[in-house]
Formats: structure tokens, sequence, C-alpha cells
């Protein structure tokens, strides 16, 4: 199965996604992006701590960074959300 990396919105952490988890299947990683200042180290968060193929699925300013990593290393990202 493929890992889920879930990146949160603005003023949120992986406490977000705390009600969906149980009932997403496979590992899943929430990337906390509190010590990045820009949407390009928030990219570089998401591919430094996901594994090499995952689905990624981001919102607001997580769905930004999502998108940079995503643009950066097409090849890592089996699915976008």
């Amino acid at each position: 199965m493929i890992p889920v990396v879930l990146a949160p919105g603005l003023l949120c952490d992986g406490r977000l996604w705390s009600a969906m988890r149980p009932d997403l299947l496979g590992d899943i990683i929430s990337v906390d992006f509190a010590d990045d200042d820009s949407i390009q180290a928030m990219a570089v968060r998401i591919l430094s701590e996901a594994p090499l193929r995952f689905v990624l699925a981001g919102f607001s300013m997580g769905g930004m960074a999502a998108m940079t990593a995503a643009a950066s290393s097409p090849e890592r990202i089996a699915g976008l959300v």
C-alpha cells in the first residue's frame, strides 16, 4: 500500500487529521510546518520526511506546499489531493 502524507493548512498541525486517521489505511505521515517560513521550505520538509513514493494530501497553505513539492519531484508523487 502506498503511504499517505498529510500537509495541514495555516495555523494547523497534525491534530487536524486526528478524526480521519482511523479511516485511512496503511502508513500515514503528518508533516509539521511550525519551523518553516516559506512555501518552498514546507515543500522541502514534505519531501525530506516522506518515503520515496507516496500520495500527498494538503489544503490551504499545506495544499500550496503540496503542489510545490509535487512540481519539484513529480516522480515521487503517486497522487495529489
